[in-house]
């Protein structure tokens, strides 16, 4: 009977350690798939930094037989599809997602290069006007073609539907953060 006692205790015994052992293993498994789940994350976040500085580089490359940079060619592009080709200081700020800082720089430059003027607003003198010059129309009409060609490496491997799903992404993950409070 003694026996009997003792073996069904290291039964006991044995079932808890097993069941111990296997939530462990749970845990570490748990463990293991959220480092991967980051790691995933992560990744996914670094490609986006990774193809944003790729884009930068192309087009700065290509944009450079022109004498722009990526940065002044989209804020042509802004200007050129703005009403009168002008808008504020602030616009061009939020539209670009630069800091006033950055953007001093880039408006100092491209007004050395007269491809557009800035000047105080009449109504308000808090508010700076930044309109594209004839000058800064014909930078842009002979950076196009230059652009072409960094649009045609991104793009030309996509499906329309593809590009679709990316703006559509794009967007989204934009929207969100734009509203996320900390």
């Amino acid at each position: 009977m003694q026996k009997t006692v003792k073996a069904d205790e290291l039964k006991e015994k044995t079932v808890a350690e097993n069941k111990k052992s296997e939530n462990d293993n749970l845990e570490n498994d748990d463990l293991e798939n959220d480092i991967q789940d980051y790691d995933y994350y992560l990744n996914t976040l670094l490609m986006i930094k990774q193809l944003d500085a790729m884009i930068n580089q192309k087009a700065n490359n290509s944009l450079k037989g022109v004498d722009l940079t990526f940065s002044q060619f989209i804020l042509l592009n802004i200007l050129n599809n703005a009403k009168d080709k002008t808008l504020t200081l602030k616009k061009i700020e939020k539209k670009l997602n630069i800091a006033s800082s950055t953007s001093a720089g880039l408006i100092c430059r491209m007004k050395m290069k007269g491809l557009i003027i800035s000047k105080r607003s009449k109504n308000d003198a808090r508010v700076t006007i930044v309109k594209m010059t004839k000058k800064g129309e014909k930078k842009l009409s002979d950076a196009v073609s230059h652009s072409e060609k960094v649009k045609e490496i991104i793009f030309s491997h996509l499906e329309i539907e593809e590009i679709e799903q990316l703006k559509k992404f794009l967007a989204k993950s934009i929207k969100i953060l734009e509203n996320y409070d900390e």
